[in-house]
């Protein structure tokens, strides 16, 4: 990954002209505040009208992703820029995507920013400006590496893809919410020793009375984007590991977290805002 990303590239002209709109970004931040929203359940401990009313009194913008944009709380807060990289994302055949797409015409400000291997779908499907960044993954063990214009060393969330741009731009503050990974919360394993995950995020429908059986998470494996994915739970867990793990790469920068009982530990936890219910 490495040869091919920059060693065939060692002027740097690919690149530049593949990540140009993402470079004119950087440093854009300044002396603004971000949130970067994504979907765990802890975004139903905020206010979306105080949001709403705090970022238009503090020159806030606001960072979402994945179905965000097909919440109650973003037809409040409307948003900056949406954030996708997962493939169903860009699939209009998939209901919940093509009512996103539907969504961000009406909700957006500024753009999307969508991984460079699937942005060219994103054009097909709204006319809203399309950022490309860098969604390769290099080795986690060699690369430290943040920058979304290169290879990422951190897992494929697309909550942190966000934050990785928001930091690249250079925001005075970056407010997170709904970085819970929480999802060992809601991990179980049936009678034949298969591994199912209660979908928990801020809109879903699922309760916590519900048979988690109903509930089983695409990622999985039950999901049309998804093979099937087979883990012993000492497997899943070590996995888990690293949605922790790779979030210290970005302690560097000032990010603090809106979550009070969030499991993530990286950054420090700011409850000062008058944004809560």
């Amino acid at each position: 990954m490495f040869y091919r990303d920059t060693l065939l590239d060692l002027s740097g002209n690919k690149r530049n002209k593949k990540y140009a709109d993402l470079l004119k970004l950087k440093g854009k931040g300044k002396g603004k505040i971000a949130f970067v929203l994504a979907s765990g359940p802890s975004i139903n401990k905020l206010n979306p009208e105080k949001v709403k009313a705090f970022c238009s009194e503090n020159n806030a913008e606001i960072f979402c992703v994945n179905y965000f944009v097909n919440s109650a709380f973003a037809e409040i807060t409307k948003a900056d820029y949406w954030l996708i990289s997962d493939p169903r994302h860009f699939d209009v055949s998939v209901d919940d995507t093509a009512k996103a797409f539907a969504n961000v015409t009406r909700l957006l400000r500024k753009g999307i920013f969508a991984s460079d291997f699937h942005s060219h779908l994103a054009k097909a499907n709204t006319q809203l400006p399309i950022i490309p960044f860098n969604d390769a993954e290099t080795s986690w063990i060699f690369s430290k590496n943040t920058n979304p214009c290169y290879p990422r060393s951190y897992v494929t969330m697309s909550a942190y893809k966000a934050l990785a741009v928001a930091t690249y731009m250079g925001y005075d503050k970056v407010y997170i919410c709904g970085f819970d990974n929480t999802y060992i919360r809601d991990l179980g394993c049936d009678e034949s020793n298969t591994l199912y995950r209660r979908i928990n995020h801020f809109n879903s429908n699922a309760s916590a009375n519900d048979d988690p059986l109903k509930y089983r998470d695409y990622k999985m494996g039950l999901g049309a984007n998804e093979n099937p994915r087979v883990r012993t739970v000492a497997e899943e867990l070590l996995a888990y590991s690293r949605l922790f793990s790779d979030l210290y790469r970005f302690k560097k920068f000032p990010v603090f977290n809106l979550d009070a009982d969030s499991l993530t530990d990286a950054f420090p936890k700011d409850l000062s805002l008058d944004i809560y219910k």
